[in-house]
């Protein structure tokens, strides 16, 4: 029989899989709701350039109006960027708790002939799949969710860049960075991370593919 510590061990990183999931979709709610804060700050900048958004009396009586409403909003853009960063450290922290797990299993693997693949042994230490079968997904959710780090970290990028823009730092604007709509679709790409628990996730001696929300299954069934 597989002792009780063997069991704790194995069990151990699965539970803090889970909670790393858990966390990182609470900073990614928060996230979203700051990207999209950011994205009307920088649409609303540009608005405030075009002539047509201001009355003529009001610069009339105003004539430093425009000017001092662009400086206040782009400096609540680059607090706003600020925070965006700060969100996504935590968030790439949990992807680095899920691959310490991850790690984890890989090392508890090395260490154990223990692989109750398909589920033949008599004493199994998962009640749904093996250590290796676990240890294979937990490295494939890594990569699902660098993945969607890195198109987060790519469109910060962007929005990072526009501020330099509008500050003058810069010349050239990033594509779509002043597109609503093209906005509105990356904003919706934090909310709803399409592709994610959809990423296939590779597993070894098998000929099929597990996707990332098989894997949350077999994390819940485990629990």
């Amino acid at each position: 029989m597989a002792s009780r510590r063997l069991f704790r061990t194995a069990h151990e990183p699965l539970d803090e899989i889970r909670e790393a999931e858990r966390r990182w979709d609470g900073w990614n709610s928060d996230a979203t709701k700051i990207a999209n804060e950011l994205v009307n700050l920088l649409l609303q900048q540009h608005s405030a350039q075009l002539p047509a958004v201001w009355h003529p009396s009001l610069t009339f009586m105003f004539p430093d109006l425009p000017s001092k409403f662009e400086a206040a909003n782009l400096e609540a853009s680059k607090v706003k960027l600020g925070q965006l960063g700060h969100v996504l450290d935590k968030m790439r922290h949990n992807v680095g708790n899920i691959r310490a797990a991850a790690d984890k299993l890989k090392k508890l693997l090395s260490q154990t002939d223990q692989d109750t693949s398909n589920n033949t042994s008599a004493d199994p230490l998962f009640a749904f799949g093996s250590l290796r079968l676990y240890a294979d997904l937990a490295s494939g959710a890594c990569e699902a969710y660098d993945h969607a780090m890195d198109t987060r970290y790519e469109h910060i990028g962007e929005l990072e860049n526009t501020i330099k823009y509008f500050e003058g730092v810069s010349d050239v604007l990033p594509f779509g960075a002043l597109d609503s709509d093209a906005q509105l679709v990356k904003l919706l790409v934090w909310q709803h991370s399409p592709g994610l628990k959809d990423f296939q996730l590779n597993v070894s001696n098998r000929n099929s593919f597990m996707t990332l929300a098989d894997f949350d299954e077999l994390l819940a069934l485990e629990s």
